[in-house]
């Protein structure tokens, strides 16, 4: 199963291992951002 939805412009993918895609940033740092706030690991 795959987890999504979109905050602003991104969307966001979560996979049950953690991974997740972040579209709609080339930035690594606003994607990790994203990442830390919405999923907590």
């Amino acid at each position: 199963y795959v987890l999504y939805f979109y905050v602003n412009s991104y969307e966001i993918s979560v996979f049950p291992d953690g991974r997740a895609i972040i579209k709609g940033t080339t930035e690594e740092n606003v994607a990790r951002s994203l990442y830390s706030k919405y999923i907590g690991i």
